[in-house]
């Protein structure tokens, strides 16, 4: 006779070197379908493939994954056969219990079994919270019933999540969601610099109305010269990012940023009258190689918090968001500080330069965290993995293919709108003599990037995981009317220079009500389509963010061109 303890969910034995799987016997033979009896079938055949010694290998992985996974659990988990007892095991030998743990707690396949049978119990362990959706109750085999409760009983602590200690792991994650907007932020908010810098060299100061060529054609041209770093850098993340530890990738994205700040704010006192149009492509040059970084530190801490429990999402949607409002804030703060729009560009790419530098410490010791890890266990083994195909991208692109319709429609408002066209609304009251502090020092600053950036933060608190396929067509209609309704309102508030198209929102606080609008929109349907994506990809969550982010950039790529023929419909 079988000797066996039962537990009540989430309660198993583990021994100290394997994990022995198999199905529990169900007892309602009315259960037993024609449907069962072919699924049983194919679950012998599956196991066949594995070797005597009963391994798990790598290449039954994802065989049994998604045929035990998606076909068989679809039926009712029935593997009764003519009432007979049919206990094939599939076994994990990975050397170290700890390892095994690791597995263990992370792979989806173990949710729906309802036998934890333990083999080599030499050195059973003590009871541990292991299946996290086990239905019911969960039957334990042990070759030796006295052994529970004895002294030799270990806890395994390498089945319970770490304690975030000083919240450390959430900061990290905060600061390089923080650091991936931050740098092409603080470059395309730093309005009052590039105004000074491009100006009329005649002349000390200089007129939002009547902009330069190089004044009005900036933000646009941003926009169009990082397309292509912004593609490869994404490419080459997707294609070959698993090959480099998170760690590694962080470093070597933030350590050279943390240089380019460093040199760029060494240089901000030079004249550069003299040679305008050299320092706009140095200028442009600069922003390049920053948005061929941006990706891998973006696309990085998506692949990080995709591994983690879904509050860590939340932490990386908001550092996003807080990158580009620290921006805002410190431009407003050099402001009134300096005297100048040099020594505003010093204190305000000194403080950026900082952030960046603090990050990278904070990446550095992520080595140290047991937090880390906890969740990146496995992720040497992601080393060894060849490059994804682009067979893998397409298959996630079809299982989330109108969540990366929808990205890609709120995207294109980019270029209608934020910051291509409101970087140059000009305030009502604008005097261009620098009398009034409001109209001619903050009114960009603050109505366009901190309010944009302060609606985006409520956006996001309204992002819920809602998308589902019976009312994705709803939040594709809300995508649809933000970008092609709202958007395309920036072009008749009061931008400048323009020739062609009529003024019909004069009114500082109507293109604030229509920034507003757009900007939480924008956000809160951002943050849904991340959140959902675990409605749909299950095990492929981390690829589909991949996908979906990576449309992000596409779409920028393919309508950026368009970006100075915006500015010139104006």
């Amino acid at each position: 006779m079988d000797k066996s303890v039962e537990y009540q969910t989430n309660n198993v034995f583990l021994s100290n070197d394997f994990v022995s799987i198999s199905l529990n016997q169900i007892d309602d033979a009315a259960k037993m379908t024609q449907t069962n009896e072919d699924l049983l079938t194919s679950y012998e055949t599956l196991y066949t493939s594995i070797n005597p010694a009963g391994l798990y290998t790598n290449f039954l992985e994802k065989t049994v994954k998604t045929t035990i996974e998606n076909d068989l659990f679809s039926s009712q988990k029935s593997t009764n056969n003519n009432s007979s007892m049919k206990s094939n095991n599939l076994l994990s030998n990975y050397g170290t219990m700890e390892t095994a743990g690791k597995f263990s707690t992370s792979c989806s396949l173990l949710r729906d079994f309802d036998i934890i049978n333990v083999l080599k119990t030499d050195l059973v362990l003590e009871t541990e919270p292991l299946l996290k959706s086990c239905k019911g109750s969960c039957k334990v085999d042990v070759e030796d019933e006295s052994k529970i409760g004895d002294s030799s009983f270990k806890k395994i602590d390498s089945l319970k999540e770490p304690r975030d200690e000083y919240f450390f792991a959430r900061i990290t994650v905060f600061l390089s969601a923080v650091v991936g907007m931050l740098p092409l932020a603080f470059f395309l908010q730093a309005n009052d610099y590039w105004m000074y810098k491009f100006r009329d060299p005649r002349s000390d100061n200089y007129d939002l109305n009547n902009k330069t060529d190089l004044q009005a054609m900036f933000v646009s041209t941003v926009s169009v010269c990082t397309t292509l770093p912004n593609l490869l850098g994404i490419f080459l993340t997707t294609r070959y990012g698993h090959k480099l530890s998170v760690r590694t990738r962080y470093l070597l994205t933030l350590v050279p940023q943390s240089i380019i700040f460093l040199v760029f704010t060494a240089v901000i006192k030079i004249n550069t009258d003299q040679w305008q149009d050299s320092f706009f492509v140095l200028c442009l040059t600069v922003i390049g190689l920053l948005s061929f970084l941006q990706p891998v530190c973006l696309l990085t801490t998506i692949c990080l918090v995709s591994k983690f429990p879904p509050m860590y999402l939340r932490y990386n949607m908001f550092g996003s968001a807080v990158g580009g409002l620290l921006g805002s804030v410190l431009q407003i703060l050099a402001l009134s500080i300096g005297d100048d729009s040099t020594q505003v560009a010093l204190i305000y790419f000194s403080t950026g330069t900082v952030i960046i530098i603090v990050t990278a410490l904070f990446a550095y010791a992520i080595k140290y965290s047991p937090v880390f890890q906890y969740y990146l266990a496995n992720d040497h083994e992601e080393k060894s993995k060849p490059a994804r195909s682009l067979r893998q991208y397409w298959d996630a692109t079809k299982t989330v293919w109108f969540l990366v319709l929808m990205m890609a429609i709120n995207i294109v408002g980019v270029g209608f709108g934020h910051p291509n066209i409101t970087s140059l609304v000009v305030s009502e009251g604008y005097t261009g003599t620098g009398k009034s502090l409001w109209y001619d020092k903050y009114f960009v600053v603050t109505a366009t990037f901190l309010l944009y950036q302060v609606f985006q933060l409520v956006g996001q608190f309204f992002g819920r995981p809602a998308i589902t396929k019976s009312n994705y067509r709803w939040f594709l209609l809300l995508t649809v009317a933000n970008t092609f309704i709202v958007a395309p309102m920036f072009w008749f508030c009061n931008a400048q220079p323009r020739s062609h198209l009529p003024v019909l929102f004069p009114h500082d606080y109507q293109y604030m009500i229509i920034l507003a609008v757009y900007s939480s929109v924008s956000a809160a349907l951002v943050i849904t389509i991340y959140m959902s994506v675990a409605n749909f990809a299950k095990e492929k969550t981390e690829l589909c963010f991949l996908v979906i982010t990576t449309t992000v950039t596409l779409t920028i790529t393919v309508t950026s061109p368009l970006s100075p023929l915006y500015v010139k419909i104006l």
